[in-house]
């Protein structure tokens, strides 16, 4: 999951960078944006941008609502059916990198393990509601 919301972020990315590249060539051949077109474009390309917060979104609430099961799954909600991470930021005894140095705020970090992340943050995780996966923290 990680890999596909990091690539729809990259591609977002790379598609409003070339949209912008097409609006700043269209400028340059009209300097007066008579035409419209690349700043439409450029336009156009910021407004389908994929976030890191659409990333999620995506792969929890949107994507149970895509399959028609926004009622069990995709979001934290008393009675829905719950697959979930814990993270470490900093694994213990040096097990990872520290995602974020000297940052505490959620949201932060959250964006950071999302983007730059890896299995070794995982600290447990949770299938249905169960731990299947419980790490000893490294000494």
């Amino acid at each position: 999951m990680l890999s596909a919301q990091r690539a729809a972020v990259l591609n977002g990315h790379a598609l409003k960078s070339a949209a912008l590249s097409r609006a700043r060539a269209s400028l340059a051949q009209d300097p007066t944006g008579g035409g419209g077109g690349g700043a439409d474009a450029a336009a156009a390309a910021a407004a389908h941008a994929i976030s890191w917060q659409d990333a999620l979104w995506l792969a929890t609430a949107g994507g149970a609502a895509a399959l028609g099961l926004a009622g069990v799954v995709g979001c934290f909600r008393t009675g829905m059916s719950l697959d979930a991470l814990v993270v470490d930021a900093a694994p213990p005894g040096g097990a990872g990198p520290e995602l974020l140095p000297g940052h505490q705020e959620p949201l932060e970090l959250l964006e950071a393990f999302l983007c730059n992340g890896d299995d070794r943050h995982i600290m447990e995780v949770y299938v249905g509601g169960a731990r299947v996966v419980c790490k000893e923290p490294s000494a």
